[in-house]
């Protein structure tokens, strides 16, 4: 299951993971050729081009697997870095009202546990996948030349190896993909434009000032004026109760 949003949201990413699948279509090459070598090795017909070609296959082998290690991580470095700094800016856009719609705990999950699922879902599940369709493919066209209801047999079983590594990851992509509907929800969320004004002076003052949740009063007959400055509140209760009632993110019903 592939979501072209989710994929297309960090594009910068698509470069590594066509040249992940590529180092393991390679790989994957290497193989046929060190294993029709050595089948011809085992069938007596021993020469130095064999066991040079196994040799060269091991080594390349090594070196594109490497590479493939490497493409993941720097796929998986972007992913994260791309969608977290998405999520700050947008968040620093939104202000403190995006409390009335997503509580603290939520956001901070999304940005850490939610975007490592989504990290797995772009370094692991997605080049899996691609390789699961090329795999079997390729080996067809391969073994086609030297016997075509082989290559058949093979074309309909051998899908389900790769398959069968894509499976495990499917689990977190699933998180993942539920994780970027949350994402996407707070990145494409409008926000109002505000006109910026500046004052020169000014206070803010309250008179009497009440304010409870359900049953529980915590503000009661609350006064003060402050002005232009750096203030604070102290007590057991109501601080952020108070800065939200002051910048209009709740009301009194």
């Amino acid at each position: 299951m592939i979501n072209k949003k989710l994929l297309f949201s960090v594009k910068e990413s698509i470069p590594y993971i066509q040249k992940n699948v590529l180092y393991q279509w390679i790989r994957l090459i290497c193989n046929v050729c060190s294993t029709a070598c050595l089948c011809l090795i085992i069938a007596k017909h021993r020469n130095i081009l064999c066991i040079g070609i196994i040799f060269i296959c091991l080594i390349l082998r090594y070196i594109v697997n490497q590479k493939a290690i490497e493409m993941s991580y720097l796929s998986s470095h972007i992913v994260k870095e791309t969608l977290r700094s998405r999520l700050y800016k947008k968040l620093s856009k939104i202000g403190i009202e995006y409390t009335n719609k997503w509580s603290t705990a939520e956001i901070v999950q999304l940005s850490s546990e939610g975007i490592e699922q989504l990290e797995t879902y772009f370094t692991n599940y997605i080049p899996q996948f691609f390789y699961s369709l090329i795999a079997p493919i390729t080996l067809f066209i391969i073994i086609s030349f030297m016997n075509f209801k082989a290559a058949l047999v093979l074309l309909v079983c051998v899908p389900l190896i790769p398959m069968r590594k894509l499976g495990s990851y499917f689990h977190i992509a699933m998180n993942g993909m539920a994780a970027s509907d949350k994402l996407f929800a707070i990145l494409e969320k409008e926000i109002e434009e505000k006109q910026n004004v500046k004052l020169d002076s000014y206070s803010i003052s309250a008179h009497n000032l009440h304010f409870g949740y359900t049953d529980k009063e915590v503000l009661q007959g609350i006064h003060f004026k402050a002005f232009k400055g750096m203030i604070g509140f102290v007590g057991e209760s109501g601080k952020s109760t108070i800065v939200s009632l002051l910048m209009g993110t709740i009301f009194e019903l």
